[in-house]
């Protein structure tokens, strides 16, 4: 897997950083709208050949007014089980729609971990081991992961590191999600002090924070796609088509070949940008 050397945070801020000018989308994005429809506008002239534009109607968090823009596009790039309590104005093709209900999706809790000094570092050092990596043991944090450290800029002027403490899937999910917040991070903390005692590291503990999706009501309560048998074969091509006479399209890890990481959401996001370019030109030749 592929680690951003300045923090997975650098997707949304490379969004609205001031270092692209003019390309900058700081003013296009509409902050607290959760959508709650989406639609084909009648075409106000049939003799004009262009398709119809899709509305998408939303919901101002801050004050409930509800609020709608059009364009000539859309693309949907939420999980299914988020996109699932959108109204639409009309059904997708019967496959999509099969697909959207259907596919097998994966809940998960994760719990991540700040410390003041990077001890795990040394501990992998001692053991002539590499600096990074995982582990997996059949405490309740289950799967933790250590972060790259050669190339990442965030660890270059500070010892502090945070690591990805507990990597919970489907039922050792829900049971770490139930906690609360400071008894989840309380457990991550001492489930890696039973694994490495020697290095101390409730003593080197500063913080902690935790995602529990099957809580997370925008993530549709799960984390990624994770097809059971034979929904690959089924689905993914459909999945990966633009329905309503290609005004819509499918971006997410979903509809790509690499579920549960960013490699799959990209995957799906070029394929978007491709496929709407196709069909611009062919409808700024009509």
């Amino acid at each position: 897997m592929k680690q951003l050397q300045e923090g997975m945070d650098a997707v949304p801020n490379a969004f609205v950083s001031s270092d692209r000018k003019e390309k900058s989308l700081v003013d296009d994005i509409i902050y607290g709208a959760r959508v709650t429809e989406i639609g084909i506008l009648e075409q106000s002239d049939p003799q004009i050949p262009l398709q119809a534009p899709v509305k998408v109607t939303y919901e101002v968090t801050a004050n409930s007014l509800t609020k709608s823009i059009t364009s000539d596009y859309l693309i949907l790039a939420i999980p299914y089980t988020a996109q699932r309590t959108i109204a639409k104005s009309k059904p997708f093709v019967p496959m999509q729609e099969m697909a959207v209900r259907d596919v097998r999706y994966v809940e998960v809790t994760k719990i991540l971990l700040q410390y003041k000094k990077r001890w795990w570092e040394e501990v992998f050092a001692e053991a002539g081991q590499g600096l990074d990596g995982g582990l997996v043991s059949d405490l309740p944090i289950r799967y933790t992961m250590f972060p790259k450290t050669e190339g990442n800029t965030q660890f270059e002027n500070s010892n502090r590191g945070v690591i990805m403490a507990a990597y919970t899937f489907e039922q050792d999910a829900t049971i770490l999600g139930s906690l609360s917040p400071e008894r989840r991070i309380q457990i991550a903390a001492e489930n890696l002090n039973r694994i490495f005692p020697g290095a101390k590291s409730l003593d080197l503990l500063e913080a902690g924070a935790s995602q529990v999706f099957p809580a997370d009501e925008l993530a549709g309560g799960s984390a990624f796609c994770y097809f059971g048998p034979m929904q690959k074969t089924k689905f993914l091509d459909t999945m990966q088509k633009p329905d309503w006479e290609n005004r819509v399209f499918f971006a997410g890890e979903q509809a790509s070949f690499t579920h549960g990481w960013i490699q799959g959401a990209f995957e799906a996001g070029l394929r978007c940008v491709q496929q709407i370019w196709s069909v611009a030109v062919e409808d700024e030749a009509q």
